[in-house]
């Protein structure tokens, strides 16, 4: 059985996810930094994080201190996409069960290292998508999301992982 819902969050939206799904579980939520305090070696938990270059922040730390039964990425990367990439990037076990989830992006509010990798992330895939003959309704989504933000947190895309702790 999960004993709780870890995670780290830079931006907000992983501990939005974690206390979404923290209210729909009962399971509680805890900051890593929480965690390792409250929690003993070894629980067995879900750990949120968020993406930058498809690795997941600070999972490494969770798995040295706890039993990490499955992973849930927050990124920019639409709800349950790239999981395979996310998984090979952050080293993931196939016993482990990966989600993707969809975050919030606010542009003007990135700073340092984060402000300088999504200026240029965006313009290398708002070329690549202007470019296309024709772009999708979903390509032209990304790049509304890259230039003007958005918030796209929301209950429904913790399906994968309510579906996930049902098995």
């Amino acid at each position: 059985m999960t004993e709780a819902i870890v995670y780290t969050s830079k931006h907000g939206s992983t501990e939005a996810y974690a206390g979404m799904l923290s209210d729909r579980t009962g399971i509680p939520a805890y900051t890593l930094k929480e965690a390792l305090k409250k929690l003993p070696s070894g629980s067995r938990i879900i750990y949120m994080g968020c993406v930058r270059a498809d690795n997941v922040l600070d999972l490494d730390k969770a798995e040295k201190a706890f039993n990490v039964a499955a992973v849930c990425a927050v990124g920019m990367s639409k709800t349950g996409e790239n999981t395979d990439r996310i998984r090979k990037a952050s080293r993931i076990s196939e016993s482990k069960a990966v989600c993707t989830l969809q975050g919030n992006y606010h542009p003007e509010s990135l700073k340092g290292i984060d402000r300088l990798i999504m200026k240029m992330m965006s313009k290398v895939l708002i070329k690549q998508i202007n470019e296309k003959e024709s772009p999708s309704e979903e390509d032209r989504m990304m790049v509304k999301l890259l230039t003007e933000g958005g918030d796209m947190v929301a209950e429904e895309n913790l399906a994968a992982v309510l579906d996930w702790m049902k098995k």
